[in-house]
């Protein structure tokens, strides 16, 4: 007994549903295909990241973006260095955007004690507190461009301007970070905007410090 000889399923696809996966829409006019490998792979345009040309202000983030942000000379460490706090006293870090042209993404805010625990805020600002100590941030690329955000620091004294992002408890002698993996604060160009991160202290002579990694586009 012979085989039955079965319909082609493109050609007598009345609903065009085999049609559009292969071909496209339909395959009418003006129509794109879905582009497949020869190992059945989908090709991609790695040119576009959500449907628009990559750029700076659209970026693919990766890990090792940070690396070519670094190779550009965009990666800014900004630190209050080994600071003692008196007892129970307010010392911290504050990060300000001066309504640059830059954009600017906090990726990493990082505070320590070497003594009973302390927390660190987290803030956010609209007007630069100006604490006692100018901060230089450093760039990650030896000899690059110095970076355009105004920074300072204190040991005493600081205050809780703003709006309270996250507080972080830091435990007795350790070392906490702030930004959770993956998450990110970003300080628009052209705005007046920037982060202070105190650091609380509960008794005399506590070493402390904090430390804020970013990039600026």
């Amino acid at each position: 007994m012979p085989y039955p000889v079965l319909p082609d399923p493109i050609n007598t696809d009345n609903t065009n549903e085999i049609k559009t996966s292969l071909y496209g829409k339909n395959a009418a006019a003006g129509d794109t295909a879905i582009q497949v490998n020869s190992d059945g792979s989908q090709q991609m345009d790695l040119r576009k990241v959500l449907g628009a040309a990559m750029s700076a202000t659209n970026p693919v983030i990766t890990q090792a973006q940070f690396v070519v942000a670094a190779l550009g000379a965009k990666v800014y460490t900004a630190t209050t260095g080994d600071i003692t706090l008196g007892t129970s006293a307010t010392g911290g870090l504050s990060i300000f955007n001066n309504s640059t042209a830059k954009t600017i993404i906090i990726f990493s805010i990082e505070g320590y004690n070497f003594s009973t625990g302390i927390h660190v805020d987290v803030r956010m600002t609209t007007s630069d507190p100006a604490l006692g100590t100018a901060v230089t941030p450093v760039n990650a690329s030896a000899g690059g461009a110095a970076s355009s955000l105004t920074c300072s620091s204190a040991t005493t004294g600081v205050g809780t301007p703003g709006t309270l992002r996250s507080n972080t408890n830091t435990g007795s002698s350790a070392t906490a970070q702030c930004l959770p993996n993956g998450d990110v604060i970003v300080l628009p160009a052209n705005a007046a905007n920037g982060i202070l991160v105190p650091v609380y202290s509960t008794g005399a002579s506590q070493h402390a410090g904090v430390t804020v990694r970013y990039l600026e586009y």
